[in-house]
């Protein structure tokens, strides 16, 4: 076992993801975990824009930019022009090619939360639905 990366295209930009270490990968994923799990409960309903609302009131900007700068922290991109590769784990890199971009952002965000807790974040996941802005099933 170890790191394993994953590469992928999004919107014509290079993707590029390493795991994260074990406890590194923990404790992020109970960062996430936190910011999302106040939607969660509120997806029980149909009112997805409730929880959208429950999740952006729950995160402050010092939590968004760090949760941004954890997830992204061994992500790079490379645009669809190759001229550079960008290291995501640097914040003002973030703003530069993700400004006017934020429908972007968030599939490489998804992304990342996918290669690092796949089944968490799967097409079958419960975490999947928030981030695409829909209602999880129900199990039975």
């Amino acid at each position: 076992m170890g790191l394993e990366t994953k590469e992928t295209t999004i919107d014509g930009y290079d993707i590029r993801v390493t795991t994260h270490p074990a406890r590194a990968g923990a404790k992020l994923l109970a960062k996430v975990g936190k910011a999302l799990a106040p939607s969660l409960m509120k997806l029980s309903g149909e009112d997805v824009s409730d929880a959208l609302s429950t999740l952006f009131n729950s995160l402050d900007d010092a939590s968004i930019d760090a949760l941004l700068s954890d997830v992204f922290k061994h992500t790079t991109i490379v645009p669809p022009d190759k001229s550079m590769v960008f290291d995501l784990s640097k914040g003002d890199v973030v703003d530069k090619v993700f400004t006017g971009q934020l429908p972007l952002m968030f599939k490489v965000f998804k992304f990342t939360l996918e290669v690092n807790f796949g089944p968490f974040f799967d097409g079958n996941g419960i975490f999947a639905a928030v981030l695409a802005g829909g209602n999880p099933s129900p199990s039975t």
